[in-house]
């Protein structure tokens, strides 16, 4: 076990117990996890080592979050009605649905791309209010991301990103990928997408232009498409994925990834 699944397990109940007082001490406390990892044994894992153990000395509660934005605000609505002890959300719009919802309720959070910037934390040195965790990304990771793709594709000179901004708030590493963009000489034409037909003509069309690449931020939206490796191979397109992609070991086109596992472990709030 990392140590940094440790720590997040840690802050989920200390937030939990501080908040937590009276008669509530002698009943199991409730930990909600709200769009659950795709590793939930990891995090149960890391509770066990500090003593919390499921159906014992706690009660874990896992609701899904839809990439549809109002199914999502509907599961985030019925969250505080099941009266939880403290929330754990694993992505910028599960935690951005439940903000609206509660402000009662203690709430840690990982894979968030900039809490600041975003409205969840007032600082990093202090977040302030009930809402505290982890990102794993920054700005110049985006110029990282360009940067990778013309090392592996050195002829490269168009690269469009592709993104759901209601999900995907990456908005501010564009101008470090516009600068990486600049030093390389590559053009980038940011893809703003809504549906799986966007993502498949953003993608056409810059193979159409030639010479060219994809980037894929993490998204919650783009990953649940579930089509981005096909696609991409389809139109002969190199390209750079944040999250794990399914059919990525297949795929006859070189790629990066970051597993979820390892965004989690690796993640600070720098």
């Amino acid at each position: 076990m990392k140590r940094r699944d440790v720590i997040v397990a840690g802050i989920l109940m200390m937030a939990s117990a501080r908040f937590v007082a009276g008669d509530a001490q002698q009943r199991l406390k409730t930990l909600a996890v709200f769009s659950p990892p795709s590793s939930p044994s990891t995090l149960i894992s890391a509770l066990q080592a500090l003593g919390w153990v499921e159906g014992h000395t706690m009660h874990i509660e896992f609701f899904e979050s839809p990439s549809d934005i109002d199914a999502r605000r509907a599961a985030a609505h019925a969250i505080p009605a099941r009266s939880p002890d403290i929330i754990f959300a694993n992505s910028s719009a599960a935690l951005s649905a439940l903000q609206v919802e509660t402000s009662a309720v203690p709430i840690v959070f990982v894979g968030v791309a900039d809490p600041v910037a975003q409205g969840f934390v007032e600082s990093f040195a202090k977040p302030g209010g009930k809402i505290t965790g982890f990102t794993a990304y920054e700005p110049s990771m985006g110029g990282k991301w360009i940067q990778l793709l013309k090392e592996v594709t050195p002829r490269t000179r168009r690269i469009a990103v592709i993104y759901n901004p209601e999900t995907s708030p990456f908005e501010r590493f564009l101008p470090d990928m516009q600068s990486s963009a600049d030093a390389l000489g590559v053009e980038v034409a940011v893809a703003r997408v809504h549906d799986g037909a966007a993502i498949e003509k953003a993608v056409g069309l810059i193979a159409q232009a030639g010479d060219g690449g994809v980037v894929f931020p993490p998204d919650p939206y783009t990953y649940s498409y579930g089509r981005n490796v096909e696609i991409a191979a389809q139109y002969r397109v190199p390209a750079v994925y944040g999250f794990p992609v399914v059919g990525a070991e297949r795929c006859p086109l070189k790629l990066w990834r970051r597993s979820l596992r390892a965004i989690r472990r690796s993640g600070n709030l720098h």
